[in-house]
């Protein structure tokens, strides 16, 4: 069976059903899962988090309360080692130990508009978070679970807006658009013991020519920290590759709408991507091996270990969540 979805069920959906009639149609756009236990996923909702513990039999809600959503959309979500669900809020990221009403605002970052999280191992946690005040964008750091932060970059723009963070080993890159050439696609790249002693970032354009938009960086190869991948979601929606640490840029996939979700698998060897009209896209990286199921118009998908979990709206109240089962 090609797909194996399953609803956000039990409580989950009731809740989900009310958030339609308060909110309009509920989508996700964001899968995590735990790094040791692939059975924990959570899924960002328009107005919600929803997890499972058990590979999707049973969902359960973060009230909205609890977390201090107050009706904010898609906040982002990463879930580390030892269990800490970390949130990405307007007002700043939270974190709790537990799937309900125990979030607590991270005292290092309040204030800061998370524009984006990424766990990076089992424990690292990276978060670009931007000053509403000042228009500059700061990136953050936890070797230890979310615990505790430490600013690795700040005062990023006025001429440069940030969309996505990631490192791999001690690189940093840094991904988002460039206003120095009317807005277009573009990379920082550093490396975090540089940066600590107060090394700079470089600036690279993604794509020849580089296209207008924000760019995101989509992971590296853990064998090769200079061999990245990185998407321009907007239409027309794009993937590239660099096997130069960012310095130039080859386009992978295209398609003629948005890009809503682009993911790499935790061996680097498998490259997924969801586009809103022409469904998901696999390459396999070693083999340049294409497949493509135009059927399957996913909102979000990402590996969990060697299966890709993709979600989409299922109806007019629900989300359905699932494996594509040959995505392997």
């Amino acid at each position: 069976m090609l797909w194996s979805g399953r609803l956000l069920l039990g409580v989950g959906l009731a809740l989900l059903a009310n958030e339609a009639a308060a909110h309009g149609p509920p989508s996700a756009d964001q899968l995590a899962w735990h790094p040791a236990q692939p059975d924990v996923i959570g899924v960002s909702t328009t107005h919600s988090l929803a997890a499972t513990s058990d590979g999707g039999e049973a969902w359960s809600l973060t009230c909205e309360e609890g977390i201090g959503l107050g009706g904010e959309a898609h906040p982002r979500l990463v879930l580390t080692a030892d269990g800490r669900f970390v949130a990405g809020l307007a007002g700043g990221p939270v974190m709790s130990h537990s799937q309900a009403c125990g979030y607590a605002p991270i005292a290092e970052m309040a204030g800061l508009f998370a524009v984006d999280l990424r766990r990076v191992g089992p424990s690292r946690v990276v978060i670009l978070a931007r000053n509403v005040d000042a228009l500059t964008y700061e990136v953050w750091l936890s070797d230890d679970d979310g615990a505790s932060f430490v600013e690795v970059v700040s005062t990023l723009g006025p001429k440069f807006h940030g969309r996505s963070a990631l490192t791999a080993g001690d690189r940093l890159y840094v991904a988002g658009t460039t206003a120095a050439d009317e807005g277009v696609a573009a990379v920082l790249v550093g490396e975090l013991d540089d940066l600590a002693a107060g090394g700079t970032l470089t600036e690279h354009f993604i794509g020849e020519p580089p296209p207008a938009g924000g760019a995101a960086i989509i992971g590296v190869d853990p064998d090769d920290v200079d061999h990245v991948f990185a998407a321009v979601y907007e239409a027309p929606g794009r993937v590239y590759e660099s096997s130069d640490g960012g310095v130039s840029w080859s386009l992978l996939h295209s398609v003629s709408g948005d890009l809503t979700g682009v993911t790499l698998s935790a061996s680097g060897d498998r490259l997924a991507a969801a586009g809103a009209l022409s469904g998901v896209w696999l390459r396999e990286l070693g083999s340049g091996i294409e497949s493509s199921y135009p059927d399957v118009l996913a909102s979000c998908l990402t590996y969990v270990g060697d299966e890709l979990w993709v979600c989409r709206r299922a109806s007019a109240a629900s989300i359905s969540v699932g494996v594509l089962a040959d995505g392997r």
